[in-house]
């Protein structure tokens, strides 16, 4: 089993210790052996392998910050380090190349040469969103701010022209025209507005913030037929918009975002299908050639 937060033993290790500081209990035994585990494998340098919320660093940084010891303390000093070694100058910014042996076989064909993820499951905003929770948890303070206000910059200076369906591509490719995004969770104006609010609170930057609300605002604005929802997915359907938009709301006050979490969470219920998928919601799925198809039943790799 790898290290992933999605599919490996750091996410079985997250739920234990979400579950147990809801009951009051402790986690620790059943966590040191993991914390010890995880230490060795980020003291690798350079590193190899993936640096996303879903498979790589920031997951695991999600999992330290739960855990909250000096275990995993270290594990985040570890992370950032790895993080600054993979991040990469542009102008005034820094950004991070996800390699094209760390993508699947449709993708490596597409992108031969890698590209800068701008979703929230797989690049950027993910990173951003760490960085400020490990920069408000006290961690390598400096490197954190660097590397956080660096992320940020360029972030921001993908910004598609306003006449683009959405604020920000999924990918950036040098020398290649940036293209309009669907809107969810995994990528997307909604989760990026997520991860740029998060950081934003977190170091206390007004600008960050009122950056993420306009990009909010944008999202839950747009055309709801072309936002590219097909299913009540968490990921990257309507379940996931319905959350975000609510958490933003709950945070802001910004009616515009309350109305669109609520149009979300009827959408969601829209989607049921009694008798089709898991509890009646049939869903999308992506095949090892790319195509997107509708899907009732869970398929185990």
């Amino acid at each position: 089993m790898t290290a992933s937060l999605y599919a490996g033993f750091t996410g079985i290790a997250l739920a234990v210790q979400h579950v147990s500081t809801l009951l009051g209990t402790s986690a620790d035994d059943a966590g040191n052996e993991i914390d010890l585990a995880l230490e060795i494998y980020l003291t690798q340098s350079p590193w190899n392998h993936d640096y996303d919320l879903i498979h790589g660093l920031v997951g695991v940084g999600v999992y330290c910050l739960e855990r909250a010891n000096p275990a995993t303390m270290k594990c985040l000093e570890l992370i950032v380090e790895r993080l600054s070694e993979l991040a990469e100058p542009s102008g005034d910014g820094l950004c991070w190349l996800t390699r094209p042996d760390l993508l699947r076989g449709w993708q490596r064909e597409k992108y031969p040469q890698g590209h800068y993820d701008l979703g929230l499951a797989h690049g950027l905003p993910g990173i951003i969103a760490l960085l400020g929770k490990i920069h408000a948890a006290g961690v390598s303070r400096e490197k954190t701010g660097r590397l956080l206000g660096g992320a940020v910059q360029w972030l921001l200076r993908q910004r598609l022209p306003q006449r683009a369906q959405s604020s920000f591509s999924a990918f950036h490719i040098p020398g290649r025209q940036s293209e309009g995004c669907r809107l969810a969770w995994c990528y997307g104006d909604a989760g990026l507005a997520a991860a740029l609010f998060l950081a934003a609170r977190c170091v206390g930057e007004e600008s960050w913030e009122q950056e993420a609300l306009a990009i909010a605002r944008g999202a839950a604005a747009r055309d709801t037929k072309a936002c590219g929802v097909v299913d009540a997915c968490f990921c990257h359907g309507s379940s996931g918009l319905a959350h975000i938009f609510n958490r933003l709301y709950q945070a802001s006050n910004d009616e515009a975002l309350s109305e669109a979490s609520r149009y979300w969470i009827e959408r969601t219920l829209r989607f049921s299908k009694p008798g089709d998928g898991p509890a009646g919601y049939p869903f999308m799925a992506i095949d090892k050639s790319g195509k997107q198809r509708m899907a009732s039943k869970v398929r185990h790799a």
